[in-house]
């Protein structure tokens, strides 16, 4: 009986469990489905078989069947999932995801900041190099300004020499380049004893021809003058002084100067010059006057008119002036001292009638305005 209750009890068993097994865990796996076929045959053939290989196998089965459910509950606790444990994981996660965007936050704005500042290094570089070489433009515009105006400067002056080069070959015919007559006119007013024996300013007119290089100091200029004194009675000194009948004296003159010129100007347009030179004088209508009897006239024992009216003398003068140039043309102003050598003969009757301590020189000074042509 006892094989039989055991056969039973193993049938039975074999028969509940796998009823009960399924409420509890609802999806087994296929290898749980497999081993439980496997058990039914097993108890199957155990039945069929003999009382003791049956309970043998059916114990085999009960202590087997254990182990099965054993593996399905390890199963189970590996696929359990606690929620704490998800929360702590997203926890986890999120923060990880969140140090991650603070690095690449972070490394971005570190990045952009370094890309700042190569763009405004480039900036800064960019803006030198344009102000350098806006500078080194500047400057060379400069030069170039510079050059233009010099290459101007020059061709303005070959431009003049050559317009003066053909105009000195076209005055190759009366007059040289170097050439120069005029004409002045102006006062002559004598001095010392000229004028203190009778005689005031009359006028004086001239006619220089001067040979003066363009851009040379010295000249050489020959003076051609006349000049006219107005004349006054004079009596003589002594206890019975004499009067002497007198007439406007005139004075024609030939003069050679050596002339030095100083410019004034780069142009040499204005320039100052003085002269100095000897020269021959002839006085005409002088006779039995007081500047007859001054020259060396006998108007004391042969005061005939006729006699001697006409006298020369020997003579040098000296003086300067300054010119402005305009194109040919020169406009000069000057004054001179001439002094004419008497060379008469001082006798008693002269000192007593003209008086002692004479001079031998007659002396009167030019004051001219004239004009040259080249």
């Amino acid at each position: 009986m006892l094989p039989r209750r055991s056969a039973i009890a193993a049938v039975c068993a074999a028969v509940i469990i796998p009823i009960t097994l399924p409420a509890q865990t609802p999806t087994r796996p296929d290898t749980a489905r497999t081993r439980d076929s496997t058990l039914a045959r097993s108890t199957a053939i155990a039945s069929r078989g003999s009382p003791t290989s049956t309970a043998t196998r059916s114990s085999v089965l009960l202590q087997q069947r254990p182990t099965t459910y054993s593996q399905q509950r390890v199963r189970l606790q590996k696929d359990y999932r606690d929620p704490a444990q998800d929360r702590a994981d997203s926890i986890a996660n999120a923060e990880r995801v969140r140090r991650d965007s603070i690095d690449r936050a972070r490394q971005d704005s570190i990045n952009l900041a370094g890309q700042r500042e190569r763009d405004a290094a480039a900036a800064r570089d960019k803006a030198r190099s344009d102000s350098i070489a806006n500078v080194e433009r500047m400057r060379q515009d400069s030069i170039n300004a510079a050059n233009a105006i010099e290459a101007a400067r020059r061709d303005s002056i070959a431009r003049a020499d050559s317009i003066a080069a053909a105009g000195q070959g076209r005055r190759q015919g009366f007059v040289g380049s170097s050439w120069h007559v005029g004409l002045a006119a102006g006062a002559a007013a004598p001095t010392g004893d000229f004028k203190n024996i009778g005689y005031n300013s009359g006028f004086d007119i001239a006619v220089p021809i001067e040979w003066h290089r363009p851009g040379s100091f010295l000249g050489v200029r020959m003076d051609l003058g006349y000049s006219q004194f107005n004349a006054n009675t004079f009596q003589g000194l002594g206890s019975n002084p004499t009067v002497l009948a007198t007439s406007d004296p005139k004075v024609i003159s030939a003069a050679l100067n050596l002339t030095g010129h100083v410019p004034l100007t780069e142009s040499r347009s204005v320039s100052l010059y003085a002269m100095g030179g000897a020269g021959v004088y002839h006085f005409r209508s002088v006779g039995a006057t007081a500047l007859g009897g001054f020259l060396g006239n006998d108007v004391f024992t042969n005061p005939d008119p006729s006699v001697d009216n006409n006298l020369t003398k020997l003579g040098a003068q000296g003086g300067g002036g300054i010119k402005f140039g305009i194109g040919r043309t020169s406009l000069f102003v000057e004054s001179r001292l001439v002094n004419v050598f008497a060379d008469r003969d001082e006798n008693v009757q002269f000192r007593d009638f003209f008086g002692d301590n004479r001079s031998k020189s007659l002396r009167w000074v030019p004051i001219s305005i004239g004009v040259t042509i080249r």
